[in-house]
C-alpha cells in the first residue's frame, strides 16, 4: 500500500513551499461546498494523518496551508498535489 509523504501547491506564481496546517486536532480542511463561511473555525474538518488528508483532497476538500513569510492560506483540492512513497 502507497503511503503519502507530503502534498504540495502546483502552478504556483510565486513557487510557494507551504505545510499542511497541522493543529492540535489534526490537518485542518474545509468543505467548499460551505460557501463564504468554509474558512470559519465552526466550519472546520480535521484529519489525523496525510493519509486522511489526501482522501478528502479526493472528495474535494480544501487544505489549510501554512505559507512561508504569509501565515495561512486555504488551497483548494485541485491546485494540489499528493506525493506518494
Amino acid at each position: 500500500m502507497r503511503k503519502v509523504i507530503r502534498i504540495e501547491r502546483v502552478n504556483s506564481v510565486e513557487q510557494e513551499s507551504g505545510e499542511p496546517l497541522l493543529t492540535p486536532k489534526g490537518y485542518k480542511m474545509a468543505d467548499p461546498g460551505g460557501g463564504p463561511d468554509r474558512p470559519r473555525p465552526s466550519h472546520a474538518i480535521f484529519h489525523g494523518t496525510l493519509d486522511g488528508v489526501a482522501a478528502g483532497l479526493q472528495k474535494g476538500l480544501s487544505l489549510w496551508m501554512q505559507e512561508p513569510g504569509t501565515g495561512e492560506a486555504l488551497i483548494a483540492a485541485n491546485k494540489l498535489r499528493v506525493v506518494y512513497a
